[in-house]
């Protein structure tokens, strides 16, 4: 596993970025971008987004999940995201503009202290959800054994087209369609 520390400072990867390792960013207010393909070869297991500035990815990415915990972290991806496990969008906001392929999707979901809002938006390309199970939780808190509706939303209307096959879908707030208004 590697977590890229730094003291507000920006960095940058110019190549690919393979492995089945977990990758964390924590660079305070310091921006990360990667030119490069994430898990082109080999995928990335968990992206982990936990203290830093923007994240941007400039090519595809692919892994088990990519997680943003960071309220004041805007995520940018220009190629395609395929994630075999979720996409979980805690705090901050996440902007796919060549599409998504995940088995679960979270946007701004967690415990009830964390009180922050969410946005992912697929601003291009085609969108694919589950694989006949798995979830899709967009706005909702967990207070004990109850969920609360709460700030977060998920953009679906800048897609090419959308497949969504999962278990449940619990929404807080309005989910977009291509096409639809909202």
């Amino acid at each position: 596993d590697t977590t890229l520390t730094t003291t507000n400072s920006a960095v940058s990867f110019g190549s690919t970025l393979d492995g089945t390792n977990n990758l964390t960013f924590a660079t305070g207010t310091g921006a990360v971008t990667v030119t490069g393909a994430v898990g082109s070869n080999t995928a990335l297991a968990t992206i982990l987004v936990q203290d830093t500035g923007t994240v941007d990815f400039d090519s595809t990415v692919s892994a088990t999940s990519l997680q943003q915990l960071d309220r004041d972290a805007d995520t940018t991806a220009d190629g395609l995201v395929t994630l075999s496990g979720a996409l979980a969008i805690q705090e901050g906001d996440a902007i796919l503009n060549a599409g998504l392929t995940a088995d679960e999707v979270f946007v701004g979901i967690g415990d009830a202290t964390d009180g922050a809002l969410a946005t992912a938006t697929v601003a291009g390309g085609a969108v694919l959800i589950g694989n006949g199970d798995g979830n899709i939780e967009v706005g909702l808190r967990r207070t004990g054994a109850t969920d609360d509706l709460s700030e977060g939303t998920l953009d679906l209307s800048g897609a090419t087209g959308v497949t969504i096959d999962v278990d449940n879908i619990l929404l807080g707030t309005l989910v977009g369609f291509p096409g639809s208004q909202g």
